[in-house]
C-alpha cells in the first residue's frame, strides 16, 4: 500500500466538514483505484467548486478521480461514480475529446491563463501533527477560502507539436497536479484520491461497578475489520474485538478512564469514538460519631479501597443539604438541639458523575441545660420540682436525687415536671435534672438546684409557769431540723426567737397574764405547722389593800398592784365576810378597788384579795373594816349573892365577874364593833 495523504475539508474559521479526502501515491488502474476506494473507504472523490480548491494543493502528479465517460450506460461525462450529478468541469482546453483524429499543427508558445493551484493569500495553511496515526507523521493541510475568488494563474506553455491524439474508448478522468481535467485510458497506472465520510461515532458505557464497566460503540461504516479498544488509566489496556460490546474487568475503584474505540478499516483507524468514565467509587468504613455537641456533629470515617475526589455528607433524604469534605472527617453545623439526624456519606468522583453507595448513620445532638429549675411546692415527704427547655422535641429528663454528695436514687419523666415522693420531713436534698435524647445516647448538661422537704410539726408542747417565767418543752418524733421558731403572745406584745433545742424559758414575763406560745419546726426557708399552747403565769399576791371609804352599809377598800403583774388582764378575786352575822360573800374584778355593799353597821369584816390567773390564785392579801355602827348604849346590872360569906363584898370578886363577863361578851359579840365600860 502505498503512501497516504489525509486532506480534511475544513473552513478557516472553524468546524470540521463531513468528508475527508485520502490521496494514494501507489499506481494503479482505475479500476483498482475504484475497488480499493470503495472497499477500505467510500469511493472515488467526486469534484464540486466546493472541494476542487482543497484537493489540487500540493499535488506534485496526476491522481485518478471518480469520473468515467460511461459509467454503467449513463450520458457521457454525466455521473461520478458515487453516484453524483457533474454539475462542476474543470476540463484542461480541449478536452474531453472528441472521438476523431487531428492532424498534427505547430503551434507557437502563447502564455495560457489556467486556474492551476491558487496562490497562497487566501488559503489557511494548518500542520495537524499525528492526526492521523497510521498515515503520516505530519500532514500539511490547505484551506481554501470561499470568501475570496480565485486567481488565475499564467504558466508559461510549453512549445508542443500537436499530434493527433488517439482515440480512448471509455476514458476515464486525472486530476492534473496543476488542478485542470483530462480524460486517460482507464488501464494506466497513476495514484488516486479517496474519499470518505467523516466517521462521528460514539461510545456508551453502562452497567458500572467497583471494578468493570460494561462499553458498546458505533458500528463503523463500510467493511471494518475489527475495533480497538484502547483504556488508559491508573492502568492501560489494549483490545481488539468484531464485536461492538465489550466488558472491561480488574478495574480500580472511583478511577477516571478514557476509552478510545477505533474502527479499523483496511488497516487504517477511522476516527477514534471517545468516552471517558468513573468507575464506581467504595464505600466508606467504620462511619462514627466522634463528637456531639448541641448545634453540630462530628463524622469520622476510614478511606475506602481505590480512588475518589472528596466526600459528600447527605443530611437525610435531602440532597440540597450536602456538606463536601476532601478528608475522613466532616463537621456538620448549624443543627437544632436534641434533634435526630440521619447522614448519608458517599465517596464520589471530581466530575459527580458517580458515586459509591452510602454508608448511613443516625445520631442526635446534644438536648440544652434545661432552663429555671425550681422547687414548685413540697410537703414533708414529697418535693414538686418544675423546669423549662428549649427544645421543641421530645426529651426524657432523668432526676437525680442526692444528699450530702451522696447519691439516693432517681427517675424519669417526659414532662417538665416532677413530684419526688418517699423523702424525709425536714431534709435538704440536691436535685439534677438531666435532658437526655429518647435513646438514652446522648445528655445534655446537667441543671441542679437544692430543695427542703418541710419539716414536721413538734408533738407533746408542754408549758409549765411561775410568777414571771415559762418553760416550754416539745419533743420532735419524725424528720429533721434546722432549729426551732418560738413565739410568745400576750396582749399587744409579741416575741419570736429561735433554738436548736428541745425545750425554752421564757423569762421576764408578767404574773398572771395569760400567754400564747407557739413552736414551728424549720428547714432552710420552710417551716411546719405551727403548734400552739396557752398558759398563764402563776398570780402574785396584790399590794397593800387600804380603807377608802365606809359607811354604815359599805366598805369600800383598794389595794396596791405589783409591778410584776399584768395590769390590763388581771383579775381579783375578793372574798369578804363576817363571822358574827355568818355572812360571805365573793366579787371578781380586774380593778383594784372594791366597794362591799348591803353590809351590817358595826360590823367586822374581813377581805381576803387574791389575784387570779386562768384556774390558779396567789395568796391572798387580808384587811379588816367594821362598817360604821349605829350607836346604842346597853346597860347590864349585875346582882352579886354568893353562898360564901362577904364573897360580893371582895373586889376580887367583882373584878372577876367583870372579867369573866367581858370574856364572855369578847365571845358573844366576836365580829360585832362595841365598847364595854364598867361602872360601879
Amino acid at each position: 500500500m502505498g503512501r497516504i495523504a489525509l486532506l480534511l475539508l475544513m473552513g478557516c474559521l472553524g468546524g470540521w466538514a463531513e468528508l475527508q479526502y485520502y490521496k494514494y501515491s501507489n499506481a494503479s488502474t482505475w479500476e483498482d483505484a475504484r475497488q480499493h476506494c470503495s472497499v477500505c473507504y467510500k469511493e472515488l472523490v467526486s469534484l464540486n467548486s466546493e472541494n476542487i480548491h482543497l484537493i489540487v494543493q500540493n499535488l506534485s502528479t496526476d491522481y485518478w478521480v471518480g469520473l468515467r465517460k460511461d459509467l454503467n450506460g449513463t450520458m457521457s461525462w454525466s455521473v461520478w461514480s458515487n453516484g453524483d450529478p457533474v454539475t462542476f468541469q474543470n476540463w484542461y482546453p480541449g478536452h474531453p475529446t472528441i472521438l476523431k483524429e487531428i492532424p498534427p499543427t505547430p503551434t507557437t508558445p502563447t502564455p495560457q491563463t489556467s486556474p492551476g493551484p491558487q496562490p497562497l493569500d487566501n488559503f489557511c495553511h494548518v500542520e495537524l501533527e499525528s492526526l492521523c496515526r497510521n498515515l503520516t507523521n505530519s500532514t500539511e493541510i490547505y484551506i481554501y477560502d470561499s470568501t475570496k475568488p480565485p486567481s488565475p494563474v499564467t504558466q508559461p506553455q510549453p512549445v508542443v507539436t500537436v499530434e493527433p491524439e488517439p482515440i480512448i474508448e471509455n476514458p476515464c478522468t486525472s486530476l492534473l497536479s496543476f488542478g485542470m481535467w483530462m480524460e486517460k485510458n482507464c488501464s494506466e497506472l497513476q495514484p488516486y484520491i479517496c474519499y470518505e465520510d467523516r466517521f462521528y461515532g460514539t461510545v456508551n458505557f453502562s452497567r458500572v461497578t467497583l471494578n468493570s464497566v460494561f462499553l458498546n460503540w458505533t458500528v463503523g461504516p463500510g467493511n471494518i475489520d475489527h475495533y480497538r479498544l484502547e483504556l488508559r488509566g491508573d492502568i492501560n489496556i489494549t483490545n481488539s474485538t468484531t464485536s461492538l460490546s465489550m466488558d472491561i474487568f480488574q478495574l480500580t475503584p472511583g478511577t477516571l478512564y478514557h476509552i478510545q474505540v477505533f474502527a479499523v478499516k483496511c488497516e487504517r483507524d477511522l476516527d477514534p469514538q471517545n468516552t471517558s468514565f468513573y468507575t464506581k467509587p467504595d464505600v466508606i468504613e467504620n462511619l462514627t460519631v466522634t463528637e456531639v455537641k448541641t448545634d453540630s456533629i462530628q463524622l469520622s470515617w476510614v478511606k475506602p479501597n481505590g480512588n475518589h475526589d472528596f466526600y459528600s455528607v447527605h443530611l437525610g433524604n435531602n440532597i440540597n443539604n450536602t456538606v463536601n469534605s476532601t478528608t475522613e472527617n466532616c463537621l456538620i453545623t448549624s443543627l437544632s438541639p436534641g434533634r435526630l439526624y440521619y447522614f448519608q456519606v458517599y465517596t464520589e468522583v471530581k466530575d459527580q458523575s458517580i458515586m459509591s453507595d452510602p454508608k448511613n448513620i443516625s445520631s442526635y445532638t446534644r438536648p440544652n441545660q434545661v432552663i429555671n429549675l425550681t422547687v414548685f411546692s413540697c410537703n414533708s415527704t414529697w418535693i414538686n420540682l418544675t423546669w423549662n427547655k428549649n427544645e421543641e422535641v421530645p426529651l426524657i429528663f432523668l432526676v437525680v436525687v442526692s444528699q450530702n454528695g451522696n447519691f439516693l436514687f432517681n427517675q424519669s419523666t417526659n414532662y417538665t415536671n416532677m413530684m419526688v415522693e418517699s423523702l424525709t420531713p425536714g431534709n435538704k436534698y440536691d436535685f439534677t435534672v438531666v435532658p437526655q435524647v429518647p435513646d438514652l445516647t446522648l445528655t445534655g448538661e446537667n441543671a441542679t438546684t437544692t430543695g427542703f422537704t418541710r419539716p414536721c410539726p413538734v408533738s407533746n408542747l408542754t408549758l409549765k409557769s411561775n410568777e414571771t417565767s415559762i418553760t416550754a418543752t416539745w419533743n420532735l418524733t419524725k424528720g429533721n431540723f434546722s432549729q426551732f421558731s418560738l413565739t410568745i403572745q400576750s396582749t399587744g406584745k409579741n416575741l419570736t426567737m429561735n433554738t436548736t433545742s428541745l425545750m425554752y424559758d421564757f423569762t421576764n414575763l408578767k404574773a398572771a397574764a395569760r400567754y400564747s406560745v407557739t413552736v414551728s419546726t424549720v428547714v432552710g426557708q420552710l417551716s411546719s405547722d405551727p403548734i400552739n399552747c396557752l398558759i398563764y403565769t402563776l398570780p402574785v399576791r396584790p399590794g397593800k389593800p387600804s380603807l377608802v371609804n365606809k359607811t354604815m352599809e359599805n366598805i369600800t377598800i383598794r389595794w396596791e398592784v405589783p409591778d410584776e403583774l399584768n395590769s390590763g388582764t388581771t383579775q381579783y378575786l375578793v372574798n369578804y365576810s363576817s363571822s358574827f352575822w355568818n355572812y360571805s360573800n365573793s366579787v371578781i374584778t380586774s380593778n383594784n378597788t372594791i366597794t362591799a355593799e348591803f353590809l351590817k353597821s358595826g360590823t367586822y369584816y374581813t377581805f381576803f384579795i387574791q389575784t387570779l390567773a386562768d384556774s390558779k390564785m396567789s395568796d391572798p392579801v387580808n384587811f379588816t373594816e367594821f362598817t360604821e355602827p349605829r350607836k346604842k348604849t346597853l346597860t347590864i346590872t349585875m346582882q352579886c349573892s354568893s353562898d360564901k360569906s362577904l364573897f360580893c363584898e371582895s373586889k376580887n370578886a367583882s373584878s372577876n365577874v367583870y372579867a369573866m363577863l367581858q370574856d364572855s361578851l369578847n365571845k358573844l359579840l366576836t365580829g360585832v364593833y362595841y365598847q364595854f365600860q364598867k361602872k360601879t
